[in-house]
């Protein structure tokens, strides 16, 4: 073993800064694949196949998901589950509708009527659309570098754009007009559709689809006076499940049954349409990745009960492509007392281990981040991004509202994220060990001694 010096890339904000920590290295030639990796594999290529097709919530995929994950929880000697055999259940998110009395467009004071001449977008934020109005032509020709647009409502030609799927269509559009700190969108299209959805694409900025004929007077500097109003009503509210289980520390070991979460999604998005084609998002490195990650420091922890000082919650979320759905459910309703709860270790993407280095948010929400980091054994000498934020966009900005600590690991966002080439071929078997063996002593530190994580309030 020789002693190396790495380096820990700190993230505060968009500024980043650089300081040296001693580390264990140690060589390994074998290129044979451990037993781990086999094990991730063996769960990524079923939870990524076109069976489960793109693991939605509320489909065969997703509860052949929570059957899977589940069977390999109750295989594991020492894990119980827990809920209602393993399950979770809860809803969510009715469909986005509009409401009629609070949504309208008027041109020169002249209302225009809904669906024949505008509609609105279920996928955007509900909001006044303020500000003069900039025409910026048609979608693929929008140049932001080169356009003045801050206050403006943009009016946006999307009727030649290129076959793109059409939540992908409407996530291109808010892009390009949040990056010019747009105040709404106008998009033109010859269709004024209202697809259901339970789904918000754009929590920012709201958007009003229009005729080419609307669109015209708009050009012409028509006055116009828009507000939508959506909110998410009763119908067809989506169900879906976490699953859940535990290891149990002997009593007096824990007196005071103190709990550890780790967890990971389990869900993804399912398919994308195109005027083509249907294609499957299949998911592989988000979130196969962290499940079956999660599923491994199931089997680590439990061949290791007998050394717990408190006891490992093991949670599989579903429903986090929607909004932390399950991981908001569990922390408002967890099935250990909620003041038990003393951490929170979270999984999201694993699978795409690149430069060897390991995101990690959350070590801003407590205090003992930096020196348990510090002092894990690095014995594959990987760089450190740590990301201070207790908030970012996965399941442990959950637990942080909470006032829970939580760190989350991940290999970070690949140029394939929320693709169908998201595929089980790509993902860096052997960048996920390096993960496991990183961060199993990061939690050991809290499972096997007495240790307390001071929370911290971002």
């Amino acid at each position: 073993m020789i002693k190396k010096q790495i380096l820990f890339s700190l993230l505060l904000g968009s500024a980043a800064m650089s300081f040296p920590v001693m580390a264990q290295t140690s060589q390994n030639t074998n290129t044979e694949p451990s037993a781990l990796q086999k094990r991730f594999k063996s769960h990524i290529v079923y939870l990524a196949s076109e069976e489960l097709g793109g693991r939605v919530p509320m489909t065969a995929g997703d509860t052949l998901t929570v059957e899977y994950i589940k069977k390999q929880f109750s295989e594991i000697p020492g894990v119980e589950l827990l809920g209602k055999d393993g399950l979770q259940e809860f809803a969510f998110a009715g469909l986005r509708e509009f409401i009629p009395d609070s949504t309208y467009m008027r041109l020169n004071g002249k209302k225009l009527k809904q669906g024949k001449d505008f509609q609105v977008s279920p996928y955007f934020q509900s909001g006044k659309l303020d500000g003069d109005i900039l025409y910026a032509g048609e979608l693929q020709k929008i140049n932001t570098d080169s356009i003045q647009a801050e206050g403006k409502i943009l009016l946006i030609d999307a009727t030649t754009s290129p076959e793109l799927p059409y939540e992908d269509l409407l996530k291109e559009m808010g892009k390009k007009a949040e990056k010019v700190k747009a105040s709404g969108i106008i998009w033109v299209t010859p269709e004024l559709n209202y697809p259901e959805t339970d789904k918000v694409l754009n929590r920012r900025l709201a958007l009003i689809q229009v005729s080419p004929k609307v669109a015209e007077q708009l050009k012409n500097g028509v006055k116009a006076d828009i507000k939508v109003r959506i909110e998410h009503g009763d119908r067809k509210k989506t169900k879906s499940n976490n699953v859940v289980a535990r290891i149990k520390a002997e009593g007096n070991l824990n007196p005071n049954n103190d709990v550890v979460i780790i967890g990971a999604h389990h869900d993804h998005i399912g398919q994308q349409i195109t005027k083509k084609d249907t294609v499957y998002l299949y998911g592989a490195d988000d979130n196969a990745s962290g499940v079956a990650t999660l599923i491994e420091m199931a089997r680590y922890f439990a061949a290791r009960r007998d050394q717990l000082k408190k006891d490992i919650v093991l949670v599989a979320f579903g429903a986090e492509e929607r909004g932390l759905q399950g991981s908001r459910y569990f922390a408002e309703n967890p099935l250990v007392p909620a003041e038990t709860i003393k951490a929170m270790f979270n999984f999201d993407m694993t699978g795409r281990l690149t430069a060897k280095t390991l995101h990690i948010r959350g070590v801003g929400t407590f205090a003992e981040a930096f020196p348990t980091l510090a002092a894990a054994p690095n014995v594959n000498w990987l760089n450190l991004n740590l990301i201070m934020s207790g908030t970012e966009p996965t399941d442990y900005a959950s637990f942080y509202r909470k006032g829970i600590p939580t760190l989350s690991f991940s290999s970070g966002r690949s140029k394939d994220f929320h693709s169908h080439t998201d595929l089980e071929s790509k993902i860096n078997y052997p960048g996920m060990e390096m993960i496991f063996d990183y961060v199993t002593p990061v939690i050991s530190r809290y499972v096997f001694e007495p240790g307390r994580m001071t929370f911290i309030q971002q």
